[in-house]
């Protein structure tokens, strides 16, 4: 067992991949941190990655080699901004358009 740090917008599955060199692992570390897939991880928070777990080396190597550190987790208020209620884009169902 190791302890390491979240980073800034991390998600369990960016956490099993810079550890474990598999995003499948995500389920086992969330499991061991007492926390669901689901949860947000807050940065800085410290993330136990069990010893148990299966390690993808040649994966590892290239994450480890290019310097690629996943972050892809989104918060709520990010989501609000990407994905607004209305707006130019939006098409609505049986509702009456009309272009003049």
């Amino acid at each position: 067992m190791k302890t390491e740090t979240a980073l800034v917008l991390q998600s369990w599955f960016d956490l099993s991949n810079q550890y474990t060199g598999s995003v499948t692992n995500a389920y086992e570390i969330a499991y061991a941190n007492g926390r669901s897939i689901t949860d947000e991880i807050t940065p800085g928070e410290k993330i136990i990655i069990p010893a148990n777990i299966s390690i993808d080396n040649k994966a590892l190597i290239f994450l480890q080699g290019k310097k690629i550190v996943p972050a892809t987790g989104a918060r709520k208020a990010d989501l609000d901004i990407l994905n607004p209620v209305l707006g130019i884009g939006t098409m609505e169902i049986e509702s009456t358009f009309i272009v003049r």
